[in-house]
């Protein structure tokens, strides 16, 4: 019997499969072995029933949709950077705080002691002796303007600790939120208006902010960042040092040949530099993060 040969042919698939296939060479007068034929039917689609093809065997073909799966994890990780860039301003913001200090500590006609002068006594009401008459006269003009910055400084203290929170890492920044909501209650009742509920609020905002900051050291700690967790858990220390010493200063005026003024500050002017620092820290991180991510995107 003659034979007659057809060449391989290139032919576009059909009934719904994508790209183009090689049909294999055809022997006129040859029958494919039965073994092979089985072999292809059993791989055939039922008459009548749709035919599929694997996305990981199409290539990919111009003008056709990509997966915009890489795009939606970027626009997640872009709207959890915005977050905590927003947090990250408002703890830097912690920084106003200094510069009220200084604006209201100007007003004053008398004298005012960083040694002598508790820092609440820029917030103070009344124009008296403070505290029962027998301290320092305290009479601050700018004393609202003080108060304002410190309530202000509570609540971004605050929104902005809970805005920067890492997911399963809360401990700290939710301590650390406590401490702004103390502060608060600083701005809120100065020292010769409720005395009780302002030493609260100045106790809640230095030992347990600084807890929160102290577990924010320990956590940089373990991720190898020493000089961040070093300083982060000595603020904690210092805090508790100097409202301790403070009270212990409070009856005499001093501790040690210290100034109850410079033991506050010890305890209190760390923390506030430290919300300022982990505030520039963390934009940058937040912005290096989004980056990174919208170059893998592209």
């Amino acid at each position: 019997m003659s034979t007659c040969s057809r060449p391989a042919v290139r032919r576009p698939l059909t009934a719904g499969r994508a790209g183009w296939g090689v049909f294999p060479p055809v022997t006129c007068g040859v029958r494919p072995s039965p073994r092979v034929s089985r072999a292809r039917r059993s791989r055939m689609p039922e008459e009548g029933a749709p035919m599929t093809v694997s996305p990981t065997s199409v290539p990919h073909v111009e003008g056709t949709r990509p997966s915009t799966a890489g795009l939606q994890g970027a626009g997640h990780g872009g709207v959890v950077s915005g977050r905590r860039l927003v947090g990250a301003f408002l703890l830097f913001s912690s920084f106003q705080w200094f510069l009220v200090q200084a604006a209201v500590t100007a007003g004053w006609r008398t004298p005012y002691s960083l040694s002598r002068n508790f820092i609440s006594d820029l917030g103070a009401v009344h124009c008296a002796r403070f505290p029962s008459g027998t301290g320092p006269y305290v009479c601050s003009p700018a004393h609202s303007v003080m108060n304002v910055s410190i309530v202000l400084w509570g609540v971004t203290w605050a929104v902005g600790a809970l805005l920067t929170a890492e997911r399963g890492r809360l401990t700290g920044n939710v301590l650390l939120a406590v401490g702004g909501l103390g502060t608060v209650l600083v701005g809120v009742w100065p020292e010769d208006t409720n005395l009780t509920i302002h030493a609260m609020g100045a106790l809640i905002h230095t030992v347990i902010g600084g807890a929160g900051m102290a577990v924010i050291g320990f956590r940089r700690l373990r991720r190898g960042d020493i000089p961040g967790g070093v300083l982060s858990i000595l603020v904690f220390v210092t805090a508790v040092v100097g409202i301790t010493a403070t009270g212990l200063a409070a009856g005499s005026g001093s501790l040690l040949h210290v100034g109850l003024g410079v033991w506050e500050r010890i305890g209190i002017w760390p923390q506030a530099a430290w919300l300022t620092v982990a505030g520039v820290g963390t934009a940058w991180a937040a912005v290096t993060r989004k980056g990174s991510a919208a170059a893998r995107a592209s």
